[in-house]
């Protein structure tokens, strides 16, 4: 029998991700001991929203939608009420095996049924679960686990557990020991603005707040050897922050480029794989929190201008 154990996480990072044909939900986390954790919560359900037209029956839409299945992927359907603007409205909350398939599955249900709209069908999974279960990055959090058959080392956590429901939060504390990792990257040009199509990257500095650091050098204009070491690094340290200034805008975008221009694994994540730019533009690294301080000091209205030498003034830091 499987034994089942309380775990206490301080969360950093989520992600949803299909392993092994499962669909789940990734939480990654730091115990109060400061081990660090890959919590997997396969019991969220991908789903999207259909609107019935006011003449339509909803239960026998749903009866409807059941027996046909517009699209494979689709399960089941229930019936809910929601807000519309200021009027409540019923819907269909229809659930989906394979979130891959969801928003193939919601156009085509809203195609065979004639329904008013449909919703939801575009929101990433990680965000429609922090936003039903009310689950935010860099609090505490406790969940029923029981041990799962993933190796820690493939992920670069000392622990892997199947959670048996969703987190709860808990009592507000002072987050655990993390680890810093910032980083910096120069690339010149001889003609106007360097650009990652022709122009390698000349250095890559990190440092930590462990006091490591280094500064990795281009030679024979090759770059692809300095962003391979910049990965094997960042994997060695294993940091739970990676900080950088015009890190969304400018470096992320750059080292991608590059990398894929020199065909160089990029290294970065905790699932040893590379950054993933969101919609809006943002970068996401796997099992870390990617920070870009110029984000920061665009909320900042007091600092005029958004260079990190004022943003460093401001926060009364001495560079």
């Amino acid at each position: 029998m499987t034994r089942t154990m309380r775990r206490t996480f301080w969360l950093l990072d989520l992600n949803h991700a299909i392993y092994e044909a499962q669909s789940s939900i990734w939480l990654w986390g730091i115990t109060h001991e400061g081990k660090r954790v890959l919590v997997i919560d396969s019991n969220y359900r991908a789903y999207f929203y259909l609107l019935p037209k006011k003449e339509q029956d909803p239960e026998e839409l749903r009866k409807k939608l059941e027996a046909e299945k517009p699209h494979a992927t689709i399960e089941n359907a229930t019936i809910e009420k929601k807000k519309l603007l200021a009027d409540e409205r019923v819907v269909l909350k229809v659930f989906c095996k394979d979130p891959d398939f969801l928003e193939k599955a919601a156009r085509e249900t809203l195609k065979k049924t004639g329904a008013e709209a449909i919703y939801e069908e575009k929101l990433r999974l990680a965000i429609k679960y922090q936003y039903d279960h009310g689950i935010n990055p860099c609090q505490w959090y406790e969940a029923d686990t029981t041990s799962s058959t993933i190796d820690p080392k493939k992920f670069n956590v000392q622990e892997t557990l199947t959670a048996t429901d969703h987190p709860r939060a808990i009592t507000k504390e002072e987050p655990p020991s993390l680890v810093h990792f910032s980083f910096s990257t120069l690339s010149v040009s001889k003609i106007g603005a360097p650009s990652a199509i022709r122009d390698p990257i000349q250095i890559i500095s990190w440092r930590t707040n462990k006091n490591a650091n280094e500064v990795l050098l281009t030679h024979d204009n090759s770059d692809q050897a300095t962003i391979e070491k910049f990965g094997e690094d960042v994997i060695k340290i294993n940091p739970d922050f990676v900080l950088s200034f015009e890190g969304n805008s400018i470096q992320w975008p750059y080292l991608v480029k590059r990398a894929n221009k020199t065909k160089t694994p990029l290294r970065v994540g905790r699932d040893e794989g590379p950054p993933h730019q969101s919609l809006y533009g943002h970068y996401s690294l796997i099992g870390r929190a990617n920070v870009d301080l110029l984000n920061f000091a665009e909320d900042l209205y007091e600092v005029k201008n958004k260079t990190i030498e004022d943003l460093a003034k401001y926060l009364g830091i001495k560079l």
